[in-house]
């Protein structure tokens, strides 16, 4: 056993944690798929297509970036980064404000299948509320782990 200052043992990984983490992976890699078929549709209206394949390529490219995004920040939860956290749980009340209201636009009759759009990010937010003590006590975790040490 090293008794080094800087060694830190996590113990065991949250289940609030793991379950956001994995649901932001998932969501991201739902995210990708599509902004990779949104570009090769693009790509194959070529570039007389009167503005379509700019828009298409556009909009694959943002869904990418959103994607990826969710994706590292699953990698930082999963590494016990409190910034991961952090986006993590901007990413999560986005997704829900973003989900619910899509789902009162779309909700009609007596489906309500819509309303299950802000689930998966519901699970994020509560996941990492929940599991807030997983985080704390890092090393490099937050700012009050900054010391005021360098001062002159």
């Amino acid at each position: 056993m090293s008794t080094d200052s800087n060694s830190h043992s996590a113990g065991p990984a949250s289940t609030g944690a793991v379950a956001a983490a994995s649901v932001l992976a998932l969501l991201g890699l739902a995210i990708v798929a599509p902004a990779v078929w949104l570009a090769a549709t693009g790509i194959g209206h070529g570039l007389g297509s009167g503005g379509l394949f700019e828009a298409m390529l556009a909009g694959a490219v943002l869904l990418a970036l959103i994607g990826l995004l969710h994706i590292r920040t699953a990698a930082l939860i999963w590494a016990g980064s409190d910034g991961g956290r952090q986006i993590g749980l901007g990413l999560g009340v986005i997704g829900v404000i973003v989900g619910g209201l899509i789902a009162l636009w779309v909700l009609e009759g007596t489906d309500l299948t819509p309303v299950l759009l802000p689930v998966p990010y519901l699970i994020v937010v509560i996941g990492l509320l929940v599991s807030r003590r997983h985080f704390a006590g890092r090393p490099g975790a937050g700012a009050a782990d900054y010391s005021s040490s360098s001062r002159s």
